[in-house]
């Protein structure tokens, strides 16, 4: 269940803030949209600690996103649940779902981490 950098698998820790950024295809919005309304809510509705999701498509007209044009963010109550959620069988067929809608493939998305 992923590692537990100083602290035993039962001991949550700090929350984490997950962070996801993704280069979707353009030529399936409806699936794009589905999987971030549906499909990812759906998902972690059934994992213990999490605190808050919230998704979306690129907004800015700055520019930055280096093609990234949906984001999700998801609260975890702490360590012990985002490695709970990483590890659960729900989040390998949600990676699945999404891996078809992804620009290109696993080189079109990043996860990111940090504890808050």
């Amino acid at each position: 269940m992923g590692a537990f950098p100083n602290r035993k698998p039962n001991e949550g820790g700090p929350k984490v803030k997950h962070l996801v950024l993704c280069q979707m295809v353009q030529d399936k919005p409806t699936q794009v949209e589905q999987f971030f309304k549906v499909h990812f809510p759906r998902v972690l509705d059934a994992m213990p600690g999490v605190e808050s999701f919230h998704s979306g498509a690129y907004s800015s007209f700055e520019g930055f996103h280096k093609g990234y044009n949906w984001g999700a963010e998801v609260m975890f109550r702490d360590q012990y649940s985002r490695d709970f959620y990483v590890a659960h069988e729900e989040h390998e067929k949600l990676v699945q779902v999404l891996e078809p809608l992804l620009e290109n493939g696993f080189d079109s998305i990043v996860a990111f981490d940090m504890l808050i």
